[in-house]
């Protein structure tokens, strides 16, 4: 599908290689959990290898070594992440599944990353089940997520200019990168189909979130709101999602 043939190329080139928002948040919060120096650490919404890079950039250097769990459903992204974790020598385990049937080793932390809006409204219940069902007692779950309030508008469909403006950033960089310019060619036509389909408009909100944690067992101990940010997905509507706030929350399995 567009979105795995094009993800990584418009994380590389349009936002420069930037990694997921929210990375002093993990950090604290894992260093909170962890124990003798090591964490064991269920990642869920990869970024390709963005989520793995920034949670270890946060955590190696306050002497804390993570044991990465992967499930994602994207090969691509499972054999990123196992090329990064032998390049970087840091413990991955694999698992090329929705995160549905997630079905690992109990882990004493889950970070998950813009996940939720992936996943239709009558299946998110289940991805929150999963991440309860992976944790240790005691664990917890990290959230970062962009949520609605209920008097928040569902972000509109991307314009022809937008569209236009991203994909000249994205030419401009693959050839300043010396792409060959059939390669440049198909990109251009790669993520242009990808922003041709429509938005996810069913997206999830703060008491949404809250009641899915709730029927989990899952009980929010922190939560805080941040209206600015740029998102770095190539999902996004560049110029409206600023208008949608990211939370960051911490979820404990009791």
């Amino acid at each position: 599908m567009p979105y795995h043939r094009t993800w990584s190329m418009i994380r590389l080139l349009e936002s420069k290689g930037a990694k997921p928002a929210g990375g002093g948040f993990f950090g604290r919060e894992l260093a909170a959990v962890a124990q003798e120096g090591r964490c064991r650490i269920l990642l869920s919404g990869a970024a390709d290898t963005g989520l793995a890079a920034m949670v270890l950039g946060q955590t190696r250097p306050v002497g804390i070594e993570p044991e990465f769990v992967l499930i994602d459903r994207c090969e691509t992204t499972v054999e990123q992440n196992r090329l990064f974790a032998r390049s970087a020598g840091f413990a991955l385990e694999t698992h090329r599944a929705d995160i549905r049937g997630c079905d690992c080793a109990p882990v004493q932390a889950v970070v998950a990353h813009s996940v939720l809006n992936f996943f239709d409204r009558s299946t998110r219940q289940q991805v929150v089940d999963s991440w309860a069902r992976s944790l240790k007692p005691g664990g917890r779950l990290l959230l970062s997520q962009r949520l609605l309030s209920e008097k928040d508008q569902p972000r509109g469909p991307r314009g022809s200019a937008e569209i236009g403006r991203r994909l000249s950033t994205i030419e401009k960089a693959a050839v300043a990168a010396h792409f060959p310019a059939a390669a440049v060619a198909e990109l251009k036509t790669a993520v242009e189909a990808l922003w041709g389909e429509p938005l996810h408009e069913d997206r999830t909100t703060y008491s949404d979130l809250a009641d899915m944690l709730k029927q989990s067992n899952l009980t929010i101990v922190g939560s805080e709101q941040h209206h600015t940010g740029k998102s770095v997905s190539p999902l996004a509507a560049a110029d409206s999602v600023q208008t949608i706030p990211r939370y960051e929350i911490v979820a404990v399995r009791m």
